[in-house]
């Protein structure tokens, strides 16, 4: 998010057990009209360049993980996360459910309130901040 605004995307699927997909991406000089990009804050840098911080940062992390687990890569995700308390809508395979956003669970899962108050984990979906959207 940049100023409130889509700046980035990401995607994680795990097909089988072990394996994480990783898919991104970032608007660095041009966007949509409904989205930001990294230009709008004055930032100017090429492609191969932020590739590469990416994927030091991702080695990095990689390195948390398998030394110290999950745990405390989700409590640097949560320190910055934007959206907790405020209502999502997750598009799921054959459902969807809007709630409150309460942020992760301990094995990453998007924790979701809904309006009788029960609390569902949510593993994968498409999330929408502030109620969805038509696609």
């Amino acid at each position: 998010m940049l100023n409130g605004v889509k700046c980035a995307g990401l995607l994680l699927e795990a097909p089988i057990a072990d394996v994480l997909l990783i898919g991104s991406g970032v608007n660095i000089a041009h966007a949509p009209a409904d989205r930001a990009k990294l230009a709008d804050a004055g930032a100017t840098i090429a492609p191969h360049e932020l590739l590469d911080s990416y994927l030091n940062h991702l080695l990095q992390y990689i390195a948390i993980y398998r030394e110290q687990g999950l745990a405390p890569i989700l409590k640097e995700w949560m320190d910055r996360a934007g959206g907790i308390g405020e209502p999502i809508t997750a598009r799921l395979p054959n459902t969807t459910k809007t709630g409150i956003f309460l942020g992760l669970a301990a094995d990453g899962a998007l924790r979701l309130q809904l309006q009788d108050g029960t609390i569902e984990a949510i593993h994968a979906g498409d999330v929408f901040f502030g109620g969805l959207t038509s696609a």
